[in-house]
């Protein structure tokens, strides 16, 4: 019956919809995030969900490129109605802005070499050198081992330089989420590693909406929660999760 109902109220506002158009913001991340050309965002996982809400929702999506520290603001303005793969908890102003529902669960993975025990717990960290990402925040777990001088350590800004770290043996694990690891596994760039059974943590990604223009975002809402439902997000995200 639910669905009868989101049905009817997107049809019903599509119809006054027709093709207007829906600004949409996105922090460029890199593939498989963001693909961008010529400073125009063509594709990636932020890309297709985002450009799907919008059809869904029968706007024309319209993509803006953000600085980090101005996401929060410009919903706030209105400047832009939409940024998917948000979180309240990154947020300077969460009450400021409408959230949806949980659109994907992001987990970071340790990622080991192929002839490398599997790891379990992190005791299998004890006297390691692990690559991490420059200035980023891991578990408390993984930060006690830091602090306490248990595990190493070695940061780098670049995903690629971790990478390479790890091919070459300098570190025992580096640790990243599932897409980038497939993204890096298809294109030739994750040879002889593999994920391992430890998740370093988890988190959820949502779209984040602005309060202006409440018509506009509450057919974006509408939308989301109809892909949710009917798992069009899950089909979306099984070509970022395959080896080929």
């Amino acid at each position: 019956m639910k669905t009868v109902t989101l049905c009817f109220f997107l049809l019903a506002n599509i119809a006054q919809a027709k093709s207007t158009i829906v600004n949409i913001g996105y922090v460029i991340h890199g593939p498989p995030f963001h693909l961008a050309e010529k400073g125009k965002l063509i594709g990636g996982i932020v890309f297709d969900i985002s450009k799907n809400i919008a059809q869904k929702a029968g706007l024309v999506p319209v993509f803006t490129q953000l600085p980090t520290k101005r996401t929060d603001e410009m919903l706030v303005k209105g400047s832009i109605q939409m940024l998917c793969f948000h979180n309240p908890k990154w947020s300077y102003h969460p009450d400021k802005l409408l959230w949806g529902p949980e659109v994907l669960k992001r987990k970071e993975f340790f990622i080991i070499s192929n002839n490398t025990p599997d790891l379990k717990s992190y005791d299998d960290l004890k006297s390691r050198f692990i690559g991490t990402h420059l200035g980023y925040h891991y578990s408390p777990m993984l930060t006690k081992l830091f602090d306490t001088g248990i595990a190493s350590r070695i940061n780098k800004q670049k995903t690629s330089s971790l990478y390479k770290l790890l091919q070459m043996q300098r570190v025992y694990t580096l640790i990243d989420n599932e897409y980038s690891f497939y993204h890096r596994v298809r294109t030739g760039d994750a040879e002889g590693l593999k994920l391992s059974s430890l998740i370093d943590k988890e988190y959820s990604l949502h779209c984040a909406f602005s309060k202006h223009n409440i018509t506009l975002t509450n057919l974006l809402l509408k939308a989301t929660e109809m892909m949710i439902e009917d798992s069009s997000f899950i089909h979306l995200l099984n070509k970022y999760t395959q080896k080929e």
